[in-house]
């Protein structure tokens, strides 16, 4: 399905003022991220029109400017299929919010510990360095450190795909995920779950995962520029709380009218943004049941349904990169 957006202006401006203009109406229109395969743009100088030349590159919110007429661009005209819109990126964020729901719980009832509470990790760490049990302080900090590492790893990956212009940048951080996930289920295969030992097996097995989900949250941060973490509940019930106090003025369900400056305040609507922070959510406790159930119903099997979802989020992925490639010739 292809769509023509064009705007004109006789207007030219800088770099600078042209990225905060898109940033600007992005926001504006409450998009995250867009790419879009073949046509003809004017561009300012730099990777990114060398990148949209060769066809199989990615234009950053292009189209929220396009769509709102305020681009001060001279010339622009675009054609869809838009490579990965909203909807994409809203069900694969609640997809990846099951994948950290499912890690945890499985993580909880094998190793006995959290794999991406990092703040739980941090407080442990300085709680048991007051006390002097070091041993215990290692391992948070380690915790602390594979998740670091991970997202490292992954912001590495994204930055030199996106040098050289790969059609699908998220393929090899999700593959190096699969690959932890992977080594961690083979820990949790030779684990025995009447065991109640705890010593290295537990602690590299608890890393390896708390790595992985370093990658995740760097794949989602960067897909949806900062705005939806999967790997955590934290900032999901605040903006939930904080998005529903604006639905709760906006509809009036307060009983009153706020007024600013003589006018009645207004708020854009929170609706979509409502139902993805609660899809999310639910997705992360739905995750977590499924993982205590599978890990009670065949506990040395209990890693195989993320690791296959993430390898089917892969293949997708690498498949459209290839249409997108192919229609690009």
């Amino acid at each position: 399905m292809c769509h023509r957006v064009g705007v004109a202006c006789g207007r030219s401006v800088g770099r600078t003022e042209w990225r905060d203009t898109v940033a600007e109406t992005a926001k504006e229109w409450g998009l995250l991220r867009l790419a879009v395969g073949d046509g003809k743009l004017e561009l300012p100088r730099g990777n990114t029109r060398k990148r949209w030349r060769r066809g199989v590159g990615t234009v950053d919110l292009i189209a929220a400017g396009a769509l709102s007429r305020r681009l001060p661009f001279a010339a622009l005209a675009m054609t869809r299929p838009i490579l990965r819109p909203l909807q994409i990126q809203t069900r694969l964020a609640i997809s990846l919010a099951w994948v950290a729901g499912f890690v945890n719980a499985v993580g909880v009832l094998t190793c006995g510990m959290v794999t991406s509470h990092v703040t739980g990790h941090a407080s442990g760490l300085g709680r048991d360095a007051a006390l002097g049990a070091w041993g215990p302080a290692a391992l948070m900090g380690a915790l602390v450190g594979a998740f670091f590492l991970g997202a490292f790893a992954t912001g590495l990956a994204l930055e030199f795909g996106r040098a050289r212009g790969w059609g699908s940048l998220y393929a090899i951080p999700a593959a190096l995920e699969v690959l932890l996930l992977g080594a961690f289920a083979i820990g949790v295969r030779r684990h025995d779950p009447a065991s109640t030992e705890i010593g290295a097996t537990l602690w590299w097995m608890t890393g390896v995962a708390s790595c992985a989900m370093g990658v995740q949250n760097a794949i989602i941060t960067r897909i949806s520029s900062g705005v939806v973490r999967t790997t955590h509940l934290t900032g999901i019930v605040t903006d939930l709380g904080h998005e529903l106090a604006h639905l709760a003025v906006q509809r009036g369900l307060l009983g009153r009218t706020l007024q600013a400056g003589g006018g009645t305040l207004r708020f854009g609507t929170g609706w979509p943004r409502l139902a993805l922070l609660a899809s999310i959510f639910g997705a992360f406790v739905l995750g977590s049941a499924c993982g205590a159930w599978m890990h009670i119903a065949a506990p040395r099997l209990s890693m195989l349904p993320p690791i296959l979802l993430l390898a089917w989020i892969i293949l997708v992925d690498l498949r459209s990169a290839g249409a997108r490639e192919f229609s690009a010739r």
